[in-house]
């Protein structure tokens, strides 16, 4: 039951968003969601999806007797939970009766999140979704090839607050949400009657930890320290990034801190921060150790480990780590509490749904094998059974879904990257192309030769063991598809990776048209990955299999054939049954990713030698996970994006198709080697924002 349930499983796709109407409504009527749990990844669209809420909200006829404590309870004090704010109180008192109407609940402080944030840290602002700011909340697009820093953010959005009255309570966590006929929205101070609810809540974020074993948490802290806080401590700083030396600096005035980092320099913070903190090296306010890792935190020192000291032993008071975010998620185990419904949850439903999909598409194609004249269709002398139809089908299905697929993602960057204007259009492009002309025209009405399929598909799509006698027949198919295998294949693998999966293949041209909706449904995690060794089993299968039919060994076993065998189980179930029954479930490239046989081919070839990769900017990266979630063969592309790794066939199952890159808001990836740009910083704009 492992490959079903638990972390890990077949159908453990990574994070989930709750299911939303278009006015972004969830499955309890009259709660609302916006901002990062819905999956908004920047700030620009959560103060739009704020706005809209409210002024949806607005134009309803709400009226909350008593007892209630307010008409709407947002709940959440990020961009979108203010955005919101500010609608309701622009509407004035008199909407409900002289109340303000409202009330804004947050856990911490204003825009925590944001704070959180390197003082340096740029903000480098959203290239998809939308253009233009509708909501009340001050903004202002920074300059061309420029970044905004997000304490000036914060301090822009503060100096607008001030001419505001929000009825806003901070220091409160909502812990439930009841609905009857009302809300009833509980804290851990109180709880409040209301008609409506909006949750702009953001997702979870969990920091790289020590990785110390039990850590002495009363001194470990992962978030920046409030100033003037500590004072005459033994203080250590851990990590090697903006906040990490922000903090360092910032303490080293009225404490003894040394800044331990794991590289043998500072090369990835912004250059002025390692400026001063040489500086403060240099005038003995500040001790560093550099190669240093953490080895065990203790009640009153710390030991670290260094080329020069294996266990060095510093007197300690207080630790630091800014080690990165190791992964960020919504809060699932609340939506189950509060009983909302979100994407790709079990229920009755979809159990239902799943049993049908496996019934049709295997009825389907089991007759088009087996019983293709079930079906007859006669157009003048022509007559046309499952089997012929097919090939049209099949072709009209990828082209009718391509450009449905490229108005989608024509749709979802505005900004197109330098360099990589009009990718996905030119890749969906290219898929129909070759189905059309390639698997389509030329082998039924230009040579009229179904081996013609073979023309672009290598071995062991059309010739495998079942068809190898029909290739023995003419010496230049047999010789062109083993040329293909052994030659074309490698070459294209080691300039372009898989990218034949996802610009030629049309085996993978169906899963990237008709797929495309659900390409975000594909498994993830290790335990999925580890799946992947399948393809080795098809690939060692197929080889074996085609050399002895070929060799006229095709022995039977329990009655069926060797080449029957392997049409019936590849050719049948796991290349056309499973996968195309599975779009819905386990998004497009389930047969790509587990069992063909030509992708196993391309691994044993590319893993070493392929020049393709996929290269990260992580001091752009805002770890959205947009680009892992799209990801239809799984690869854990976020993970790769925080350190600022680069990725191929080397390290992921990639196959080239550039989502990841397109839906990326900030920039963060590009094919081949990243060329690291340092932007200009927008300076503080001197203004009085209007409230």
């Amino acid at each position: 039951m492992s490959w079903f349930t638990r972390p890990g499983s077949i159908f453990d796709m990574g994070p989930r968003f709750p299911l939303l109407d278009k006015r972004r409504q969830s499955s309890i009527s009259g709660l609302y969601m916006a901002g990062d749990v819905i999956g908004t990844p920047d700030i620009k669209a959560a103060i739009n999806a704020g706005a809209e809420v409210a002024r949806h909200l607005l134009a309803q006829e709400i009226e909350c007797r008593p007892p209630c404590d307010a008409h709407v309870i947002i709940i959440g004090g990020g961009p979108a939970g203010v955005s919101a704010a500010l609608e309701f109180e622009k509407a004035g008192p008199q909407k409900w009766n002289g109340r303000k109407g409202y009330l804004l609940l947050e856990k911490k402080r204003l825009f925590t999140t944001i704070r959180n944030f390197a003082k340096c840290k740029p903000l480098f602002y959203a290239s998809t979704g939308e253009r233009e700011v509708t909501g009340n909340l001050w903004w202002a697009e920074p300059g061309e090839g420029a970044a905004v820093r997000s304490c000036d953010l914060v301090e822009e959005w503060e100096q607008q607050l001030e001419a505001c009255s929000l009825a806003v309570r901070l220091g409160e966590t909502v812990t439930d949400i009841q609905k009857t006929d009302k809300f009833r929205v509980v804290t851990d101070k109180r709880s409040y009657i209301c008609d409506r609810v909006i949750l702009s809540i953001g997702k979870l974020v969990y920091l790289t930890k020590l990785d110390v074993g039990q850590e002495a948490e009363p001194k470990v802290f992962y978030q920046p320290p409030e100033p003037g806080k500590h004072r005459d401590r033994d203080i250590l700083v851990v990590g090697e990034t903006n906040e990490a030396l922000e903090t360092a600096v910032a303490l080293a005035a009225h404490n003894r801190v040394t800044l331990a980092h794991p590289s043998a320099e500072l090369k990835d913070p912004e250059p002025e921060l390692i400026a001063t903190v040489e500086e403060q090296i240099r005038a003995g306010k500040l001790n560093r150790l550099a190669n240093a890792r953490v080895q065990q935190v203790q009640a009153g020192a710390v030991v670290v480990e260094t080329p020069t000291a294996p266990a060095l032993r510093l007197k300690n008071d207080v630790i630091f780590p800014f080690l990165g975010v190791e992964k960020t998620e919504l809060p699932l185990g609340f939506f189950r509490k509060i009983h909302v419904a979100y994407e790709r949850d079990w229920n009755l439903k979809r159990y239902l749904l799943f049993l049908l999909s496996i019934l049709a598409v295997g009825t389907f194609y089991v007759l088009k094998k087996f019983m293709p004249g079930v079906v007859t269709l006669r157009t003048g002398e022509m007559t046309w059974d499952l089997g012929s139809l097919y090939p049209l089908l099949y072709t009209a299905v990828v082209a009718a879904f391509g450009v449905r697929a490229i108005r989608r993602w024509k749709k979802y960057r505005w900004r197109v990257k330098k360099g990589y204007g009009g990718q996905q259009t030119l890749r969906l492009a290219s898929l129909i192309f070759f189905q059309v002309f390639f698997f389509f025209l030329v082998p039924l009405y230009i040579l009229k030769d179904w081996r013609a399929w073979g023309l672009l598909y290598p071995w062991p799509l059309v010739f495998h063991p079942g068809t190898a006698e029909h290739f023995q027949a003419s010496a230049f198919w047999w010789w062109w598809s083993l040329g293909l295998i052994f030659i074309a294949v490698p070459v294209f693998t080691l300039f372009h990776g898989k990218k034949f999966c996802t610009w030629v293949c049309g085996c993978g041209g169906l899963a990237e048209t008709l797929g495309d909706s659900w390409r975000h449904y594909s498994p993830k995690g290790v335990g999925n990955t580890r799946k992947e060794r399948q393809l080795y089993f098809v690939t060692g299968f197929a080889a074996v299999a085609t050399v002895l039919v070929a060799a006229g060994y095709d022995f039977t076993v329990a009655g069926v054939r060797l080449s029957q065998l392997y049409s019936y189980t590849v050719d049948l179930l796991l290349i056309a049954i499973i996968p195309v029954a599975m779009y819905v479930f386990l998004g497009g490239k389930i047969w790509c990713r587990y069992w063909c046989p030509v992708v196993g081919v391309m691994n044993l070839v590319g893993k070493k030698s392929s020049r393709f990769r996929v290269s990260a900017d992580k001091h752009r990266c805002i770890a959205c996970n947009m680009c892992t979630r799209y990801c239809e063969v799984g690869v854990d592309v976020m993970k790769f994006a925080v350190k600022g790794e680069a990725f191929g066939m080397w390290n992921s199952s990639c196959i080239g198709c550039g989502i990841c890159i397109h839906v990326c808001p900030t920039d963060v990836l590009t094919f081949g080697h990243h060329q690291l740009v340092t932007l200009p910083t927008t300076p503080p704009l001197n203004r009085q924002p209007s409230a």
